[in-house]
């Protein structure tokens, strides 16, 4: 049986069950709903893996923002060695990760300055990757640059929650309506990565949070506008992948400790009083990043970030369970919040990501 003759029987299966679906609903038969849409499920799930071709490389680029560290530095490589011409765009051309592509890299890679917060920078990339791909156009674009700084709401600066949602939200948005032209050229694909914190919050981490529901929701309305014009719009959002990434690198770690400490010492007196010196303390505790990190800890990522690239028909969203324990919790959480009320959200988040014991322990 041919994958084309295959896709139209399971299509066909799955039309059928869906409009079983709906009539078995309607007329109150609790047991056939289930099993049509367990059919429903297993059908949906085949034609998906059935259609899963990849695209011919050959000529493609794609450009990746945030390649000094993480995820970034590890897909362009990656993507290097599949044999696609990568841009990999990067804050300092003199960081340790941009020299390491510069150096391991093949003759098709090309590494950029970009700061994703600057019109110009932004502007000047542009003009490069327009005379490096002019006559194939960009087949990938992946906004992957971003920060992460955590602080409760009162405590935390105006100049941080500004200085967050200029690199993850408005650093997407400029890239995307610079490079857009582009991508609609080559009729290729808009990735844009976000985090299971897109999609859930928590104490602590409004800031970021913020920024990445933000750009999940720009990501779906970008989605649906480009549909017309060929162009996928996809969501990469990751679990618990930050020890194995460069949101913690030594010099990250450095440079939030620092961050942390000029915003404890700016708390009003009635502040500090409210909360506690010791819980505010709790702030200059920043993980390290993992010393065992390699790209073996990033395969489940990346592997979603290959698929998002060159698969022919790829998923719109891929939430990437993280890999430091046997389950990820916060993706658990994720995937459970529009299924349970909220007072039993709250209730399961605080007591699998419990608060600091200082935050109730006030001196």
């Amino acid at each position: 049986m041919s994958t084309s003759f295959g896709l139209c029987v399971f299509e066909t299966i799955l039309c059928v069950s869906f409009i079983l679906l709906v009539f078995v609903s309607v007329c109150g038969h609790t047991v056939y709903t289930c099993l049509l849409g367990a059919v429903l499920y297993v059908c949906y799930w085949i034609i998906r893996k059935v259609g899963r071709n990849r695209v011919d490389i050959h000529g493609k680029y794609v450009l990746i923002t945030g390649c000094d560290t993480g995820f970034g530095n590890s897909l362009a490589r990656l993507m290097d060695i599949k044999g696609l011409n990568v841009i990999a765009a990067c804050l300092s051309v003199e960081s340790d990760g941009a020299k390491q592509l510069k150096t391991t890299g093949s003759r098709r890679m090309c590494v950029l300055q970009l700061d994703v917060t600057s019109d110009e920078s932004v502007a000047s990339c542009l003009q490069r990757v327009k005379t490096l791909c002019h006559k194939e156009g960009l087949w990938a674009l992946i906004n992957n640059a971003g920060i992460l700084y955590t602080g409760d709401v009162e405590v935390q600066t105006m100049a941080v929650y500004r200085r967050v949602a200029e690199v993850n939200l408005f650093g997407m948005v400029r890239i995307c309506k610079a490079f857009l032209p582009l991508v609609r050229q080559r009729k290729g694909r808009v990735i844009n990565v976000t985090s299971v914190r897109g999609l859930l919050a928590g104490p602590a981490h409004s800031a970021y949070v913020m920024s990445k529901f933000g750009a999940e929701g720009f990501t779906d309305c970008l989605r649906l506008e480009m549909r017309r014009f060929g162009v996928k719009v996809i969501l990469i959002q990751p679990g618990s992948f930050g020890l194995s990434t460069g949101l913690f690198s030594v010099e990250n770690v450095r440079r939030q400790k620092v961050a942390y400490q000029q915003l404890i010492d700016s708390v009003d007196d009635e502040t500090r009083a409210a909360y506690g010196q010791d819980y505010l303390d709790t702030y200059l505790r920043v993980p390290k990043m993992n010393s065992k990190s390699s790209d073996k800890d990033l395969k489940r990522v990346l592997d979603a970030f290959e698929d998002a690239i060159l698969s022919t028909n790829p998923d719109s969203r891929y939430l990437v369970d993280g890999i430091r324990h046997w389950i990820d919790v916060l993706c658990m959480m994720a995937r459970l919040r529009n299924v349970l009320p909220v007072s039993l959200m709250d209730a399961l988040y605080l007591w699998l990501q419990p608060m600091p014991k200082e935050a109730f322990h006030k001196t």
